[in-house]
């Protein structure tokens, strides 16, 4: 029941999880990943804090971004009903790396994610690390620490567009 409960609340905390700056312009870091030549945008850019649908800070400030091809190192499988949902070791993904801060005074646990879209909006690349449905990669950082992170996505050569999402929460994932 403890692991259902937590589950639960890490998943309202990913839903409401989106990057913005409340309505101010904030800088996109645009990197070119290596899909045929195509550029890849990454938002939020490098010195940003993540804030969620109410536009109040997560408490995570993105330091630094890469994003690179890999190979799975691992099988994965995505809990989604809609989305293919295994993904075999050997096969290709996309690397997402950097470094966060944690502002939060007191909290140390931090979920982030990634989402991959195409030029016309629709998703094709998502978060294949093992933890919740739409996979999340958990972190513990102590306030004002910064800690590294590797988020991985299944590869889509039709990726125009990653969006990473992040926040602190109270309760640690399982």
């Amino acid at each position: 029941m403890k692991y259902l409960v937590s589950t639960l609340l890490v998943l309202i905390l990913i839903v409401s999880i989106s990057c913005s700056n409340n309505g101010n312009e904030s800088p996109t870091s645009s990197l070119t990943l290596n899909l045929n030549g195509n550029t890849v945008k990454i938002e939020p850019g490098p010195g940003n804090l993540f804030f969620n649908s109410q536009g109040e800070s997560n408490y995570v400030l993105l330091k630094e971004v890469s994003i690179s091809m890999g190979i799975a190192e691992q099988d994965y499988f995505v809990q989604k009903v809609d989305l293919p949902n295994i993904f075999k070791k050997g096969e290709p993904i996309i690397l997402i790396k950097g470094i966060v801060q944690n502002k939060h005074p007191e909290y140390h646990e931090i979920a982030m994610g990634a989402q991959g879209f195409d030029k016309n909006g629709k998703q094709v690349c998502w978060t294949l690390d093992p933890f919740g449905p739409g996979g999340i990669v958990e972190l513990s950082v102590e306030p004002e620490q910064e800690g590294e992170f590797i988020i991985h996505l299944n590869f889509s050569e039709y990726v125009d567009f990653i969006h990473i999402s992040g926040g602190v929460t109270k309760i640690p994932l399982p």
